[in-house]
């Protein structure tokens, strides 16, 4: 599975159908790849028959599962990955492998410790202020967590998200977003979590990537560029073929224009550029989207 933008995590300060709800109205509402669940009561006496009940409705809806520690639990209900809590021994982390893995992190000198797990996301919190949190670290605190891993770990805020905080995330390096009451709790879920992504999407970090692959060395070839471009696509679209550069990148390949918004955030992502807003305009093809990034990296 790919890191989520925005994540809800359940909650057992909500009824069961309004999880259940929220989840399939969102879930509806978001490009592949983009919402995903963690399941996280883990005092709950039907906790197994809960988390069936959740992957029924994410499988339907193809949208990743994941559980709060109980590697065993989400391999016997085919979940897509486990989160830990900060400072699970290696060998525990390890135990899901193949899995999406995520660690939560509330203090800096702990991000390089996670990371090195070899995990796909680290959670970093609180960075607003959030009922039963420490004390809110702020965005700052996301800045500093992907500075240190680049682009091989995804950073997802966590802690006091919701529709008028979750800009400055982004902002500040966010990949994603996790939400409890945003969602939960709101009128419209469907809603609250397309303007996240819509946040996400369009929030541009000026982000430095010490430890991160120096793409100024990598090929900057027109094919090699067409190549990495297509692999990005491909991730997004479902074809029975394979993706040529003279695709149109709606008409042919079906992305709307949150879908196009997606693969541009992965792009930039990937090749560690922003593209201007001028630039974007003049795209049509997949052929034209490589040039315009060899151009950039020149």
């Amino acid at each position: 599975m790919r890191s989520p933008r925005v994540l809800l995590i359940t909650d057992a300060g909500f009824s069961d159908d309004v999880a259940l709800r929220t989840i399939d109205l969102v879930g509806r509402a978001l490009p592949p790849g983009a919402f995903a669940v963690q399941l996280r009561e883990k005092g709950r006496v039907d906790r197994a028959a809960w988390a069936g009940r959740v992957r029924d409705v994410t499988r339907a809806l193809h949208v990743p599962l994941i559980v709060n520690g109980d590697v065993e639990l989400a391999r016997a209900i085919g979940a897509d990955g486990v989160h830990f809590a900060g400072q699970t021994p290696a060998s525990r982390v390890a135990e899901a492998v193949g899995l999406w893995r995520s660690v939560a992190v509330h203090a800096d000198e702990e991000v390089v410790i996670a990371a090195g797990l070899g995990i796909d996301a680290l959670l970093v919190s609180p960075i607003f202020a959030s009922p039963g949190k420490s004390v809110p670290r702020g965005v700052d605190a996301l800045t500093r967590a992907r500075a240190r891993v680049g682009a091989s770990v995804h950073v997802i805020a966590l802690g006091g998200v919701d529709a008028s905080t979750s800009r400055a995330c982004f902002e500040a390096g966010a990949h994603g977003v996790a939400v409890i009451r945003a969602l939960l709790g709101a009128a419209s879920p469907a809603d609250v979590a397309l303007g996240l992504v819509r946040d996400a999407l369009l929030s541009a970090p000026s982000i430095v990537y010490p430890h991160s692959t120096d793409m100024t060395a990598a090929p900057t070839t027109y094919d090699e560029t067409l190549r990495i471009t297509t692999e990005i696509l491909t991730s997004h679209v479902d074809l029975d073929r394979d993706i040529v550069a003279t695709d149109h990148i709606q008409n042919d390949l079906g992305l709307d224009s949150l879908g196009v918004m997606e693969v541009v955030a992965d792009i930039e992502d990937r090749f560690e550029v922003n593209i201007p807003t001028d630039t974007l305009s003049n795209i049509a093809t997949v052929g034209d989207v490589a040039q315009a990034l060899v151009k950039l990296k020149q």
